[in-house]
């Protein structure tokens, strides 16, 4: 077995803490585990010395930046050192700055799907720029989980969370601010609002998924999702009311008592002046 403990090392323009071991004990695999910091490692070249972690989602061709994360990676592989995905894990909080998104599958389907079906052409949205995107992802029994985060970038700011899988099975939800959409349509296509009238509401988010495959995928508007927005922010609307009113109305209430004490104290105070006092008069004889 081969041990690293705390091993420090200069790496990809970054630097690197590594603690990990290799067991090749076993006649018929080899086991590898390790967790590490990285600090301000040029993610390109991270991805492409790890073979990209055993996955293809997101490879060192799609990212640029500079990648500080903790990282839990394990795995085994045969006497070959083929690795078997099925036993691949990995868990990592990732944050990347100065960063770029290149061609990534996922985006550009988007991007192509925005520019048939809402007429929202040259968004660019297959090459991001970004200043910070952080997440937690993790992969296990060949699948990518990601969580929800928001990409805020050059073209636009883009929601998205999802699965992907190892067999390029994909299941995305992506949401987007109607009123970016209403601003790059106004961009793009002054003379057409035909979308503009569509969105009257400019706060609204437009939630839209992608599943299927990644060479085949399927686009459509998120039903279930817009249901859930939309009770989730009735929700707030109602809460937020109620607690208007009882600010408003509660404080008057009070202000009301107080005033209405006030009165009686007087009332009471003309009550004992106006009273005809009692008297004898007694006359001499």
């Amino acid at each position: 077995m081969l041990r690293l403990n705390d091993f420090n090392c200069n790496t990809s323009d970054g630097q690197a803490k590594i603690n990990g071991f290799v067991d090749a004990a076993k006649n018929d695999k080899i086991t590898f585990e390790c967790s590490g910091h990285l600090e301000k490692i040029n993610v390109k070249t991270l991805f492409y010395q790890f073979e990209n972690f055993g996955q293809d989602f997101i490879t060192d061709k799609h990212i640029e930046g500079l990648i500080t994360s903790n990282i839990f990676f394990k795995a085994e592989a045969d006497t070959n050192l083929n690795i078997d995905l099925k036993k691949i894990y990995t868990r990592a909080h990732l944050k990347i700055e100065n960063g770029k998104l290149i061609e990534l599958p996922s985006m550009v389907e988007l991007d192509e799907f925005l520019a048939k079906e809402y007429k929202m052409k040259n968004l660019n949205l297959g090459r991001l720029s970004f200043a910070t995107l952080e997440n937690d992802i993790e992969i296990v029994d060949q699948v990518i989980i990601i969580p929800n985060m928001t990409i805020k970038s050059s073209a636009m700011n883009v929601d998205i969370a999802g699965e992907h899988g190892f067999d390029e099975k994909i299941n995305y939800k992506f949401r987007i601010k109607s009123s970016q959409l209403i601003n790059a349509y106004r961009k793009k296509k002054k003379d057409n609002n035909e979308f503009m009238e569509q969105e009257e509401d400019q706060s609204q988010t437009i939630p839209f998924f992608m599943k299927g495959t990644i060479d085949n995928p399927e686009f459509g508007y998120d039903k279930n999702t817009k249901k859930e927005i939309a009770k989730s922010t009735a929700d707030e609307k109602k809460n937020e009311l109620r607690d208007a009113f009882r600010k408003e109305f509660g404080e008057k209430e009070i202000t009301d008592k107080k005033e209405s004490k006030k009165e009686e104290k007087k009332e009471d105070k003309k009550q004992e002046v106006n009273q005809p006092r009692l008297g004898v008069e007694w006359n001499g004889e």
